[in-house]
């Protein structure tokens, strides 16, 4: 565990290697940040023991001359330190804010390539976590993290330094605390690490848990579900809070217990400095230098026992974004070569075998040939593994077993963005993003112009419903199409395939949700359609596929039988089987 977590660690910081020049700048920034805060309080110190020096009782004494030297000096001081203090600031910022860019940039990226199979055993909610929540918790720690860090550790030694040259007696009474001080910081570390990670944890639940009840809110409201999701909404949210109080106690012993140690450290200072004046000839100055020192000791001190909680939020957000940057992804071929269309076979299952958990097939040794041109209808019960042939096909997920040929080439071979150019899709769940119904549709072929989206829109026989509209062509489809209905996403889906113009067309119960009439107006539609392209139609409506080249009943992942309609229902088999129990009542 401490190996995999290391390299979370070292690949986090390949990150801020990209930016070596400016934290190098913050470096030398924080430098001299620190170096003002050492030498500031030894220049008051030298003022004091100036303003001693030439004492006479009873007589006004000042050497005004270095008074003034003096302040002008601390005023140049502090104007530098006020100058190093804002670009370090403003440089970290940026450094920050750019690891942050590329973390988000990069998990984008890596959505785009995950494999269907991570993706549908990660809630959505827990994606946009790691994608915003992670990344941000990481931004606001490394904010205090990365300039902070430098400057308190520089100041940190520099004070030490400079206690030790003034008295290396009173230095190490004051160094006796530090045991008590390291004990504090790794106890708040070592209690908060386990919450940071479960409050992390519990944010990616939260937001899977309120997506999932917007998604699915018919249906909570119909099963009057409302009080479970609540306790669920709860526990969760009572997760949260538990974590949050715990890391917040840990991490509250660290300043009271720091200011404590603080002001007994200036105790100690001001007797021990008073008896060494009297007895040791010590300056005043240099005594109350010290004491300044001894009080400027603590703001490192507390920052970098504050840093310690920071680091474990950026360890527990860094696993779990790295988590995901390491998931894994779909085969994929860098070539973009394009692929030849002249094949008579458009599609060869060759031997194909695929298990979603092991010793537990869903594909069992499945051959068939697709030729260009035909409409090929794949029925069967649910579980039969028409859908899984499906992805299969589409390359979302790879077989464990046999092969897959697209004209003639094996589709492992073929860039997966080139492969899929080739193919257009209709699922019975439609997919609507929000935007207008335009662009919806237009979805299917970037570059066609509104008119050529008004026109197949037209041909699909959706335009009526369309121009019924307000806004017509430009209403905006709601988030999952919740302003429309089931019927009328997936004629609005239908025009997107149409619109793609591609070689494959493949409808997966694409008219489940669609009445009859409307039903019987597609399948005419479609006819025109289908004709000349390869498609491959699941369907429970065995009517649907009445006219289908090749049928192919699928049962328990197998070929169960295949042929035209009459054939099948001559044969008297699963298929007619099939048939004969959908119109039994008819």
């Amino acid at each position: 565990m401490k190996t995999k977590k290391e390299n979370y660690f070292k690949k986090f910081f390949k990150y801020a290697s990209e930016y070596k020049f400016l934290i190098a700048l913050i470096t030398i920034f924080s430098v001299l940040e620190s170096f003002v805060g050492i030498i500031s309080p030894k220049i008051f110190g030298d003022i004091i023991t100036s303003l001693f020096a030439d004492a006479v009782p009873g007589q006004p004494f000042a050497n005004y001359d270095y008074i003034f030297k003096s302040v002008y000096m601390l005023t140049a001081v502090y104007l530098l330190f006020a100058s190093c203090k804002s670009l370090e600031k403003y440089f970290s910022n940026y450094v920050i804010e750019k690891i942050s860019y590329k973390l988000r940039e990069d998990i984008s990226k890596k959505i785009n390539k995950l494999s269907l199979g991570y993706i549908e055993e990660t809630s959505y909610g827990d994606i946009m976590s790691r994608t915003f929540n992670d990344t941000e918790a990481i931004s606001f720690a490394l904010t205090s993290f990365l300039g902070d860090t430098l400057s308190s550790v520089f100041m940190g030694a520099g004070v030490i330094y400079m206690m030790f040259s003034i008295s290396w007696e009173m230095s190490l009474l004051s160094f006796l605390s530090f045991p008590v001080i390291g004990f504090v910081i790794f106890l708040s570390a070592f209690k908060s690490k386990k919450y940071y990670k479960e409050y992390r944890e519990s944010i990616g639940k939260i937001n899977s848990c309120t997506e999932e009840s917007f998604s699915g809110y018919e249906t909570l409201k119909s099963f009057g579900a409302e009080k479970s999701f609540e306790e669920k909404f709860n526990k969760i949210s009572g997760s949260i809070y538990k974590c949050e109080w715990k890391t917040d106690f840990y991490s509250s012993f660290i300043a009271p217990v720091m200011g404590f140690v603080g002001n007994f450290n200036s105790i100690i200072s001001c007797v021990l400095g008073g008896y060494f004046v009297v007895l040791r000839g010590f300056s005043v100055g240099n005594i109350s230098a010290f004491i300044a020192y001894s009080a400027n000791l603590n703001d490192p001190l507390i920052t970098i026992g504050s840093l310690a909680n920071s680091w474990q939020n950026i360890s527990a957000a860094s696993e779990r974004i790295f988590n995901i940057l390491n998931a894994p992804e779909e085969e994929t071929v860098e070539s973009l070569g394009s692929v030849d269309l002249n094949s008579d076979v458009a599609v060869e299952f060759k031997n194909v075998k695929f298990e979603y958990k092991e010793n537990t097939p869903v594909i069992e040794d499945l051959s068939l040939k697709i030729k260009k041109g035909d409409t090929v209808a794949i029925v069967g019960e649910t579980g039969a593994g028409k859908t899984t042939l499906v992805n299969l096909l589409l390359k979302f997920y790879t077989p464990n077993g046999g092969s897959i040929d697209f004209m003639g080439q094996n589709i492992r071979k073929i860039n997966n963005f080139e492969y899929r150019k080739h193919f257009g899709i209709v699922t019975q769940d439609c997919w609507l993003y929000k935007d207008t119904i335009m662009e919806n549709i237009r979805y299917g072929n970037l570059k066609a112009s509104d008119k050529e989206v008004k026109k197949v829109a037209k041909f699909i026989g959706v335009d009526h419903f369309i121009e019924s509209l307000p806004d017509g062509y430009e209403t905006i489809v709601e988030e999952g199409g919740a302003n429309i209905s089931e019927g009328q996403k997936q004629l609005l889906c239908i025009a997107r395939l149409v619109l793609s113009n591609s070689d494959v067309l493949i409808l997966d119960e694409a008219t489940a949700a669609i009445d009859t009439h409307t039903e019987i107006q597609i399948q005419n539609v479609l006819k025109f359609v289908l004709e000349g392209k390869t498609s491959i139609i699941i369907a429970h409506r065995l009517s649907t596929i009445k006219n289908a080249d090749v049928i192919v009943v699928m049962d328990k992942g197998k070929i169960a039988e295949m042929g035209k309609h009459n054939e099948l229902i001559n044969k008297n088999g699963l298929y007619s089987e099939l048939y004969k129990s959908q119109f039994k009542n008819v």
